[in-house]
């Protein structure tokens, strides 16, 4: 028989999480520093929900884990988030993960939530039914790697920058949109507040580099990185082929240079956000050796 016993003190449960989650973030390569500061961020995200609740699971009176819960509102909507499931390890493979879920879903519905989210690491897999919105990865670098042949990269100019900002304002919206995360329209609104957030001087930005890809002095892809964005990580906050040039393998080429400038920059592990509905890029990445830390996944209640 499994319960659920609602906890008044969250210690137990949170010390648990987070070794759990230092561990996994120090083996995919993340730096001690950098792990530290996820923490943080998640656990402010979770202080900032209208409501939290931690459960532990007994199996017939024995403990088996804990059920970590949160409920917000966004957009005027009640939407909630499983921040945890854990399982024993020596009762797993009994049910008990999605016994969790079930009351999980349950205690949802009964806030008034019409959305439930998770964020689950690269191993989990009680949660794939469903709909994956993100995707989190990570890569240690070593040596800076060679461009193929014939391509080589260079710093993009600031008669190229205004064209660049407005067709990555409209793709960024038209990823986060293709994915489910919001409707199109909301999805630019969102695109072009966070735009001039994130790079308030524009290319002058301190932290910021932008590359372009080319090609027999063709212009094929650009990259758009943010160097120390934790410590020792660089992250992409774009990557893009022209469009008569997709296919042709310069996406991945974007991505070496990307590699090449934060080797430079004297990063150790580069991060990147891929968006659900692009399995293509998702191949691309793992094939280059990137990690998925976190697979962020919602449905509606």
């Amino acid at each position: 028989m499994t319960e659920f016993n609602v906890l008044g003190d969250e210690s137990e449960w949170d010390s648990c999480w987070s070794q759990r989650y230092t561990d996994w973030l120090l083996a995919a390569g993340m730096s001690g520093q950098a792990v530290q500061q996820r923490l943080e961020n998640r656990r402010n995200w979770r202080a900032s929900a209208a409501e939290t609740v931690v459960a532990a699971m007994t199996a017939n009176g024995n403990p088996a884990g804990f059920l970590a819960l949160s409920v917000r509102e966004e957009h005027g909507e009640t939407v909630a988030r499983v921040d945890d499931i854990w399982v024993e390890p020596e009762l797993r493979g009994q049910g008990l993960g999605t016994a969790a879920r079930a009351w999980g879903e349950e205690w949802a519905r009964a806030k008034g939530a019409v959305k439930i989210s998770t964020t689950v690491d690269g191993r989990s897999h009680l949660f794939d039914d469903y709909p994956l919105r993100a995707m989190q990865m990570v890569k240690r670098l070593g040596d800076a790697p060679e461009l193929p042949e014939g391509v080589t990269a260079r710093p993009m100019t600031e008669e190229e920058f205004p064209a660049w900002r407005d067709g990555e304002v409209e793709g960024y919206a038209r990823d986060i949109s293709s994915s489910g995360l919001m409707s199109l329209e909301r999805a630019l609104e969102r695109s072009r507040q966070e735009f001039p957030e994130l790079l308030p001087e524009g290319m002058a930005t301190p932290g910021h580099t932008f590359w372009v890809v080319e090609a027999g002095q063709e212009q094929v892809a650009t990259i758009w990185l943010r160097h120390d964005m934790m410590p020792g990580m660089s992250y992409v906050f774009g990557v893009t082929s022209s469009p008569a040039h997709r296919g042709k393998g310069y996406g991945r080429a974007a991505m070496l240079a990307g590699e090449r400038a934060s080797v430079e920059a004297g990063d150790t592990v580069l991060g990147l956000n891929v968006f659900g509905s692009n399995a293509v890029a998702q191949n691309l990445y793992t094939k280059l050796g990137y990690v998925a830390t976190e697979r962020n996944r919602s449905r509606t209640l």
